[in-house]
């Protein structure tokens, strides 16, 4: 089989590829495909990664690779590193940006004639043209349904309209990531009623939990400090908690955002100073180290809650604390089937901070509490959560089937 595999240079790529050395962080499934399809036998490959910076810009570092196939240690096949020629910058950047990156990506097409092109969202206009352009079979990649996607289904930007006309390409097939965001409903508003799609939950690594004995209750929010995130909804909740029963905690920060010296300013010489440490971001063992020791655990994204963080909690058997992410009467549907009532506590949609608090506190204070939602993660929701290995083996049996 031959592909091109085409996505945007994720931010947890760029340290490996500067270095040319494979060595990424983030975004497991795209990086799990690369690395199966580099890999295998059968499969003749070829990688292109776009970027959204303006290549003449004066601090691109990034300089001696734009457009340019190079080799790193790690992969088997090249990587080339689309990139804007272009001096222009404001509001038509973009455009011309993605014009220059569909011209380029029509002729590779048309040259290479693959079985078959796997492209993500990043480049959906690019997709579309070749979708529409060419006879090849185009598979696209949706890592989920950012807010700004929900939106654009019923705005009335040119951006949102030029989306719109995208998404209504024939692809030969759309697979989205099942992270809570309503991938499914948002691809029956989005796609062509004959283009075939697949959700898909990501893929988990196990993790065995500590059960030494800990005089501290720990308590982990983890994710991109980020205000649709809840990280600062989090920190404001701790000042609501009882000063005796935040003695006996210790809370974890772990991740890097926008959000974490702001955070990180409002908590020092504060009364929650001493029970609060932020890790920023760190390596993906240290994280399955601080999961597996943790006792409760939070997530208060708005976008969805069956993340990759939330997976790898739910595989540590941790007691999960949600903040509803629809009003009332309305379901996160992906999230509901895979961790049914009761397996979890939760606070509504338009919760305070102080409400937060006092849900931590119960928990805080009943252990037993706490190991009842920790015995239901454990029996009801753990054995759903496939392997990386077999998730990826599924998505790259969905493309072989569209390449054949």
């Amino acid at each position: 089989m031959k592909c091109i595999f085409i996505c945007r240079l994720m931010n947890g790529f760029e340290t490996s590829i500067k270095q040319k050395k494979w060595e990424p962080f983030g975004s497991p499934a795209i990086r799990y495909m690369l690395e199966y399809m580099d890999q295998a036998n059968d499969i003749d490959l070829e990688i292109i990664m776009t970027r959204s910076f303006n290549i003449n810009h004066k601090n691109d570092d990034f300089a001696p690779l734009n457009n340019k196939s190079f080799q790193i240690d790690g992969l088997k096949n090249p990587i080339r590193i689309l990139a804007m020629p272009c001096r222009w910058a404001g509001r038509f950047a973009f455009y011309i940006r993605e014009i220059q990156h569909a011209i380029y990506l029509l002729k590779r097409v048309r040259n290479s004639n693959p079985d078959i092109v796997y492209i993500d969202r990043g480049n959906v206009l690019q997709a579309a043209i070749l979708a529409r352009f060419t006879s090849v079979p185009i598979v696209l990649r949706m890592l989920g349904i950012p807010i700004d996607l929900q939106h654009a289904l019923a705005g009335t930007s040119p951006f949102e309209r030029l989306l719109r006309w995208a998404y209504k390409s024939p692809f030969s097939h759309v697979i989205c990531t099942g992270d809570g965001s309503g991938g499914k409903t948002w691809m029956e508003k989005a796609l062509l009623p004959t283009v075939t799609r697949d959700v898909l939950l990501n893929g988990v690594d196990q993790i065995n939990r500590n059960r030494e004995y800990r005089k501290k209750v720990s308590i982990v929010l983890l994710g991109r400090l980020e205000e649709f995130k809840g990280s600062d909804f989090f920190i404001e909740s701790l000042f609501y908690l009882p000063q005796d029963l935040l003695k006996q905690t210790e809370v974890k920060i772990i991740g890097d955002g926008t959000l974490k010296h702001d955070l990180e300013t409002k908590v020092t010489n504060s009364q929650i100073a001493d029970q609060v440490k932020f890790y920023g971001a760190v390596l993906g063992s240290q994280v399955k180290n601080e999961l597996a020791k943790a006792d409760i655990y939070v997530c208060l994204n708005k976008q969805g809650h069956v993340s990759n963080a939330n997976l790898e909690a739910i595989s540590a058997e941790c007691c999960f604390v949600v903040r509803n992410i629809f009003g009332e009467g309305m379901h996160d549907e992906e999230f509901d089937e895979l961790m049914p009532v009761g397996t979890y506590t939760s606070i509504p949609k338009n919760a305070k901070p102080s409400d937060l608090a006092k849900c931590l506190a119960d928990l805080i204070q009943s252990p037993e509490k706490r190991k009842e939602f920790q015995t239901h993660i454990a029996q009801q929701v753990k054995p759903r959560i496939s392997s990386w290995s077999e998730r990826i083996e599924l998505e790259i049996n969905l493309i072989r089937q569209m390449a054949n």
